[in-house]
């Protein structure tokens, strides 16, 4: 610096050591400022650092009461959903419990009604039960008193027809009627020429018809019980026709000797039924039989009408043969 100043004279030299102290003096102030800017760069800096400390311990603190108070916020909303779950576990119990109970009702109204529905079945069945002992009970009284009806009307006409069948038997030594077994019996047989449908020249075979025919009338005639016959054809041989040729011919006899033809039912067994299987030539195989059984009005007779017309007719007989041994004299009568 001094070399800048050689040249000049001593003023110049007092504003020179002047400048240069200046300058110095700048210089000490630069340094100095530097000196204090760095001790307040170190201030300062102690003072940011303390200051950032004091920020991070601020910051640390306000995070610390955010996480708290974030903290207590999450405790206040676990608090809130726990209680919000306890709620809804309280609802659900009890949403439960009024299904149960909607469950229970329903199955007890069920349950009710079963019984009910089973109670009025029974109730139905035993109406019915009643329904029918009673239709039951009249069903039985009616058929009872029908049957005690039949049995008295039977009792009566087995009482009128034993009657007139004594008195025809009383007049009429070769035709029986059997009630009990439902036949008219002739004790000699209708005889008819070899092979053929006619009766045999100088028999009574015709005789012996008119008495079967009164026989039947007798029958046909005895109130209402009403008699149809069964005119039976058999032959010692095989010989079908042979044998509905002479049913057929003892039915017009009958018709004849006025028995109604609607009451006469032919029929023809050929040789399926002989009497005498040993002996062909025997005149039981070529025999003519009648059978009696109900009409078409009242049904054929069943095998217990036929006991108790058999049994009334038989005491009726009984006591219609003690009155002509009584009364020591027989009556002829006319059947029509």
């Amino acid at each position: 610096m001094s070399d800048i100043f050689c040249c000049c004279g001593p003023r110049e030299e007092a504003d020179k050591e002047e400048t240069i102290k200046l300058v110095e003096h700048k210089h000490g102030l630069k340094q100095l400022q530097s000196k204090v800017d760095s001790a307040l760069e170190g201030k300062h800096a102690a003072e940011k650092k303390a200051a950032q400390i004091d920020i991070e311990k601020a910051t640390a603190l306000a995070e610390k009461g955010e996480l708290e108070q974030r903290l207590k916020d999450l405790e206040d909303k676990l608090k809130e959903q726990q209680a919000t779950d306890k709620k809804r576990l309280e609802d659900e119990k009890r949403l439960r419990d009024l299904l149960d109970e909607e469950r229970r009702l329903r199955e007890e109204a069920e349950r009710k009604r079963k019984e009910e529905e089973e109670e009025r079945q029974r109730a139905e069945i035993e109406r019915k039960r009643l329904e029918e002992e009673k239709r039951l009970k009249e069903e039985a009284d009616r058929k009872q008193r029908e049957n005690e009806d039949l049995d008295a009307r039977l009792r009566r006409a087995a009482e009128a027809l034993q009657k007139r069948v004594d008195e025809y038997h009383a007049n009429n030594q070769d035709v029986r009627i059997n009630i009990s077994e439902g036949k008219i019996e002739i004790k000699r047989p209708i005889l008819f020429e070899n092979k053929s449908d006619s009766f045999l020249t100088g028999s009574e075979s015709q005789k012996l018809l008119q008495e079967v025919a009164d026989a039947m009338n007798l029958f046909a005639s005895s109130g209402d019980t009403p008699f149809e016959f069964n005119v039976d054809g058999h032959t010692a041989n095989p010989a079908v026709e042979l044998s509905e040729q002479r049913a057929k011919r003892v039915v017009a006899e009958l018709v004849a000797n006025n028995v109604d033809s609607n009451l006469l039912y032919p029929r023809w067994f050929s040789d399926s039924q002989l009497m005498n299987p040993d002996d062909k030539k025997d005149p039981l195989n070529k025999r003519v039989e009648f059978t009696v059984h109900r009409g078409e009005k009242t049904g054929n007779m069943s095998g217990q009408t036929r006991d108790r017309l058999s049994r009334t007719s038989s005491a009726s007989s009984s006591n219609a043969t003690a009155q002509r041994k009584s009364s020591g004299s027989a009556r002829r009568s006319s059947f029509k």
